[in-house]
């Protein structure tokens, strides 16, 4: 209705697995296969199977890949979201991204490049291979 504020659409994450904590530092690659939350200092590499949540205090020095992924604080690097990225009204990113699904919020800050496309489970590249390698 007129007058009401719309609600955030933000991603839900029931469960988060790994957590670096607001007063942490870390420099290094992280891998990991569930939900990933950073709020304090991460510097180096992100791979993710599940979802990445950049908190408002998160200061991210990296390239992050992942399914999901939501940024509240500050991200310098690029990004690969499989499925949905979402930039918050706190976030920052300097660096380009791939991702499915793209949401930035009003207030946002984005300086790079963005390409967003529909994933498979084979690429183009993958499929035209095969049909050549069949033909042969």
């Amino acid at each position: 209705m007129f007058g009401r504020k719309k609600e955030a659409n933000h991603t839900a994450v029931d469960r988060i697995d790994t957590v670096i904590g607001k007063e942490s530092l870390f420099t290094g690659t992280l891998k990991a296969t569930g939900t990933v939350r950073i709020d304090g200092q991460f510097s180096g590499e992100i791979v993710g199977k599940s979802d990445v949540i950049i908190g408002e205090t998160g200061r991210v020095e990296a390239t992050v890949e992942g399914r999901n992924i939501i940024i509240a604080g500050t991200v310098h690097g690029n990004i690969d979201a499989s499925g949905r990225l979402e930039i918050a009204t706190t976030g920052r990113l300097y660096g380009d991204l791939t991702a499915s699904s793209l949401i930035i919020d009003e207030g946002a800050v984005f300086h790079g490049s963005s390409r967003t496309e529909t994933r498979s489970a084979c690429s183009v590249d993958d499929a035209e291979e095969e049909v050549l390698d069949r033909a042969l």
